[in-house]
Parts: structure tokens; C-alpha cells; sequence
């Protein structure tokens, strides 16, 4: 915490730009400070909307409220603001909302009657300024702060406006500053929040000299010297990453960028993070080949899709096979993502929940592998009992705008269907041991129940009680009797969906887990493993070349041939080439003694 008791700093928008910034370095103080929130702080307000507010003493900015069911999120209709940072607040939640709003005014109104504060308030817009706009909003806080006194009253307020697109706009006023400055950004307003760039070294200068300009303003004023966390966060280690052949979009339609997503996110914390082409940890997953084309750098293999983890090509892998890799490998399957605790709480299931629509099925890839193929088959049979509605792209019976699309906030618009359905079909693409994905997990999470195929061992962490598992029956008519028995009796079809989603013993603290792991790799340096380079295992559990042997002992021969070989070379290298002679010599050795020694 940076301010004294002599000021206060109040961002005004128009984005949640400047909170963002001003906190992260440590001249505004955050939340865990006791700091309270005003209501530009996490919206984004048009400045002609931000002076019409503050000269009306927001009297109507709740009338024109809507939401929005594509973004999921609240926007006033009048003012044109966008509330991007109230998700939690659904369209059923208003009044959650509203209560938030009304108490973030009533923080700002007691900021600017306090006549023991000093307030800098502070602007930055998302595109071109005009000079009207400026001495209007400069008026605006002039008439609200000092109870509209005169220009010779005002001494409690400073009014700073960062100009970021050359706006040419100035000020004759010595309580308004304009400060310009350049941004880095192609777009300011769909760019800075994304993180796409935030992590390259002009996004970090552009942000250092914003802090530095109100820093150097607030000394000037106070006569203060005021410390910032931006030496701080300037030298951090810098860590030079780099992700290839992930898909787009990913994740749940989650657009997954090399500077937003959730693995970055778990760097960025610890480290200046740097994307570099010639990164010293490479992360990597299964769609493309590009990894192939980085050398001298730690590659991590990373996937939530049906397909192993090759050691010859990788250092380290994170997937959903169920081996073990010494501190090499991460068991760390989609779901582990998606699972939250509150699906073992089933504190509200009432007999209400037994009167829901029947059953759903919300699939967009029909035929792709095995399970894709027959979740088909299943819904078909199981629709001649009764309807199954289908929203998705596979058997869709409904208006394209049952469900939120692929584009917008999917992974909550699936939720908010499923809680309407006592079952939901929760096929896997194909069945595999270990491989579960968040489609129970969902389905679990919007409190039906789940019809499951799939993962083999998938009861290793559901509770097997809490759903039906096709693994169970001899058929599919036969899961299909069971869903009728449960339809038909209330009483049974309740006490399934009160079973809690996971065993006792499952530990939901999966995201610590992963940050550990990955903290780890990046610990122990950039030091690659040997890998071999002809990754062919023979019958003999020997990774080497591609050779046909009549008998053990010829083999036995060629294995002596190789260990004399890789002594040699061993003895006349240096270096990074000698150790990775010597792990290929213990290789040889190991083989020999398995088959050969015993």
C-alpha cells in the first residue's frame, strides 16, 4: 500500500485499465488493503456517460439495466456501459448486482465529501478525446467536489487525464493535468485486457511510464516520496516461454494465445514472462508439429486429448494417462480443471428438482470417434422413450439460441441449460483408461444427473453412486430401464442425485497441484533430457534403431557392440555431448542386466 492519509486516487474508466495497472505496481492499494471499490472502477463507461452520471448524482443509472445472454453479463442501455467484470451477477441475480452498484456509489460519494482527503482522479479513454469532453468532465468534478465553489475553492481534487491516441487536448486549469503518452496497443480497446501483448517489453514500458507519470505527479503535489512495486516487478527473473500446436479455439471455446491462458497465468506470477522463438521451456500439444522445430530448450508436452505422452520427444509431459514418471509426468486430466467443490454440497436438492424437463444432449462433433458414434445411437433409442433435447450441432431439435454459442460464454451456457434436466447424456469421444473430461464434471456441477460412457476407472474419483455409469450393464436397453426406473420414482431418483459428484478422499486442490509441478520444471533450469533419436522400443524394451535379430544371443552381441561405442565416445567428449553419452551407455547397461544378467 502506497497512499498515505493524506490522498486517495479514484480511477474514473472509461476501462478497468487504469485500477488494473495502478494496483499491479502498486501505487493504488488493492482490495486485501481494505481499499473500496468506486463504480468505474470494473466497467467500461463512455466518457459522455461518466459526465452525465456525475451531474446528475447518478439518479437514474439503474433504470436502463439489461442482460445480456450472449456475454453474460449486465449493460446499461442509456449510458452504453458495459459491466465485463460482474459474470457472477446472472440475469437472475439483479438484485445481487444492483446491491454491489449501490454500495460503490455510496463509497464514491464519501470519498469526494470528505474534506480530510485529497483526491487524484484519474482517466484514461479508449479512443481519441475532444477538448469539450475534457473541460466537461473537469466541470463535472469541480461542481461535486467543494460543493461547486469557485475555481479559487477548489484545492482538494486533481483531475489527471491520460491521453493515449495524440488527441492534442490540453488544459488551462492547474487542478487538470493532461498527460499523453503513446500507446503500444493496435487497439486499445480490445487489446490491453486480453494479455496478448502485455507481456512484450513496450507493453512494459508503456505501463512503467503511466505509473511514473501519476507517481511523479502525487510527489510533486505532496511532497512525498512515494515507493511502488515496479522495481520490483521489472526485476523479476525473466522467463523466455513459448507455446506451439495448441488448437484454437481451446479449452471449452476458451481462445488459448501464448499470452492468455491458464499455464501463463500460473508463470506470470513468479516470473517476467518473455515469448520468445527462442524460449528456454517450450510448451506443447498435439496439434502440429511446430515443436519439432525448437532445440536447446526444455519441451513440456501438454494435453487434455486422447493421446500419450512420448518421452523421446518431450522432457516432461501433463496428460491424463494413468503412468508413473518419477517428477517427469503429471496425471492432470481435464475435468481436474472443471470439478468444483460445490458439486458435493446437495444441501438444495428439493423435491423440485425431480419436476425438471428429462433429459439433454449437447454435442457439436458426431463422429469422431468411437463414443461420438454411439452417443448417437443412444439418444435416438433413448428418444423412444422420451424427447431428449438437444440444443448442439448432433441430433439439434431446438432454436439455434437455446444455448449460448461456442463464440460467447459457452462453458456458463451449458451449465444454465443442464440445471434444467434430470439426466444429461455425458458421452466421452472414446473410451480410454484415465481419460475423462469435463463432461461429467458439468453435468455434475449443474446438479443432474449423468449418463456416463467413457473412462474405464472413471469411478477412481466419481462417486459411483452419483451416476449411471454405461460401464455397469450389459447394454443399452438396459441403461435405458434404469433411467426409467429413476424417472418414475421420485424417491430413487433423488437419493442418486443427493449422492455427492466425487469420492471422500478426492482433493479438489488440483490447481495448486499443477502450479507445483510446472514450478518445478522451470526450477530445476533449462536442462533437456537425452532423448533418442531413433524412438522405436523393440521387443526387448530397447529404444534404438529398427533391427530384426534371429535370436537373443545375436542381440546380446549387438547391445556389447554399442555399450564398446558409446564408451568411446563417451571418453573423447566434453561436455553436454559426454553426458549424453553416458545416459545412453546406462541405457545399455540397464537393458543388458534386465534380460541378460539376471
Amino acid at each position: 500500500m502506497t497512499e498515505n492519509n493524506d490522498y486517495k486516487i479514484v480511477t474514473l474508466g472509461s476501462s478497468c485499465f487504469l485500477k488494473k495497472i495502478l494496483t499491479e505496481y502498486g501505487l493504488k492499494p488493492s482490495k486485501a488493503d481494505n481499499e473500496v471499490s468506486v463504480p468505474f472502477d470494473f466497467c467500461i463507461t463512455p466518457i459522455k456517460s461518466l459526465i452525465e452520471i456525475l451531474n446528475n448524482n447518478f439518479i437514474d443509472y439503474f433504470k436502463n439495466l439489461e442482460y445480456n445472454l450472449n456475454t453474460y453479463n449486465w449493460f446499461n442501455s442509456k449510458y452504453k456501459i458495459i459491466y465485463n467484470y460482474d459474470t457472477d451477477c446472472t440475469d437472475e441475480q439483479k438484485e445481487k448486482f444492483t446491491e454491489r452498484y449501490k454500495k460503490r456509489i455510496e463509497n464514491f460519494r464519501n470519498l469526494i465529501s470528505s474534506s480530510e482527503k485529497f483526491i487524484y482522479f484519474v482517466f484514461a479513454g479508449n479512443t481519441k478525446l475532444a477538448q469539450a469532453d475534457a473541460n466537461l468532465l473537469y466541470a463535472s468534478l469541480t461542481k461535486i467536489t467543494c460543493n461547486g465553489g469557485g475555481e479559487d475553492t477548489i484545492s482538494n481534487f486533481k483531475l489527471v487525464i491520460f491521453d493515449f491516441f495524440n488527441s492534442q487536448i490540453t488544459s488551462s486549469h492547474p487542478n487538470c493535468e493532461i498527460v499523453s503518452l503513446e500507446s503500444p496497443y493496435t487497439n486499445f480497446a480490445q487489446e490491453w485486457w486480453d494479455d496478448r501483448i502485455r507481456n512484450n517489453e513496450a507493453v512494459k514500458i508503456f505501463e512503467n511510464k503511466v505509473v511514473s507519470a501519476l507517481k511523479d505527479i502525487i510527489e510533486k503535489v505532496h511532497k512525498v516520496s512515494i515507493y511502488t512495486n515496479r522495481s520490483e516487478i521489472s526485476h523479476k527473473k525473466q522467463l523466455f516461454i513459448n507455446f506451439k500446436d495448441f488448437p484454437q479455439p481451446y479449452m471449452m471455446s476458451r481462445r488459448f494465445t501464448p499470452y492468455s491462458n491458464h499455464l501463463n497465468d500460473i508463470l506470470s506470477k513468479y516470473y517476467n514472462i518473455v515469448i520468445s522463438e527462442q524460449p528456454d521451456f517450450l510448451f506443447y500439444s498435439m496439434f502440429g508439429n511446430e515443436y519439432q522445430k525448437y532445440e536447446n530448450c526444455v519441451k513440456i508436452f501438454y494435453t487434455e486429448e486422447v493421446i500419450a505422452p512420448n518421452f523421446n520427444q518431450c522432457d516432461y509431459a501433463i496428460a491424463f494417462d494413468n503412468i508413473d514418471f518419477q517428477d517427469r509426468y503429471l496425471r492432470y486430466p481435464l475435468y481436474f480443471r472443471v470439478m468444483e467443490e460445490t458439486a458435493q454440497d446437495k444441501s438444495m436438492i428439493s423435491q423440485d428438482y425431480a419436476k425438471r424437463k428429462f433429459c439433454n444432449l449437447i454435442y457439436s462433433n458426431d463422429s469422431s470417434g468411437e463414443g461420438a458414434i454411439l452417443r448417437k445411437e443412444f439418444c435416438k433409442k433413448l428418444s423412444e422413450y422420451k424427447k431428449v433435447d438437444c440444443p448442439g450441432k448432433v441430433l439439434n431439435n431446438m432454436p439455434e439460441n437455446s444455448i449460448s454459442p461456442r463464440s460467447g460464454n459457452f462453458a456458463k451456457g451449458k451449465l444454465d441449460f443442464q440445471k434444467n434436466y434430470k439426466f444429461t447424456i455425458a458421452f466421452e469421444s472414446n473410451r480410454y483408461n484415465g481419460y475423462t473430461t469435463e463432461k461429467i464434471a458439468q453435468a455434475f456441477m449443474a446438479n443432474t444427473i449423468p449418463i456416463y460412457w467413457g473412462d474405464p476407472e472413471v469411478t477412481r474419483d466419481f462417486n459411483p453412486k452419483a451416476f449411471i455409469n454405461c460401464a455397469d450393464y450389459n447394454n443399452f436397453d438396459e441403461v435405458i430401464e434404469k433411467i426409467k426406473e429413476l424417472d418414475n420414482n421420485d424417491e430413487e431418483y433423488l437419493k442418486m442425485l443427493r449422492e455427492p459428484a466425487m469420492r471422500e478422499d478426492y482433493n479438489f486442490n488440483k490447481k495448486q497441484v499443477l502450479e507445483d509441478f510446472i514450478l518445478g520444471i522451470i526450477k530445476k533450469g533449462n536442462k533437456p533430457f537425452y532423448k533418442n533419436p531413433n524412438p522405436y522400443i523393440n521387443k526387448y524394451g530397447y529404444a534404438g534403431e529398427i533391427k530384426e535379430f534371429s535370436d537373443d544371443t545375436y542381440y546380446k552381441q549387438f547391445l556389447k557392440s554399442e555399450k564398446v561405442k558409446y564408451k568411446l565416445l563417451k571418453m573423447f567428449s566434453f561436455g553436454k555431448k559426454r553426458k549424453q553419452y553416458k545416459a545412453k551407455l546406462n541405457e545399455i547397461n540397464g537393458t543388458l542386466k534386465r534380460y541378460y544378467y539376471k
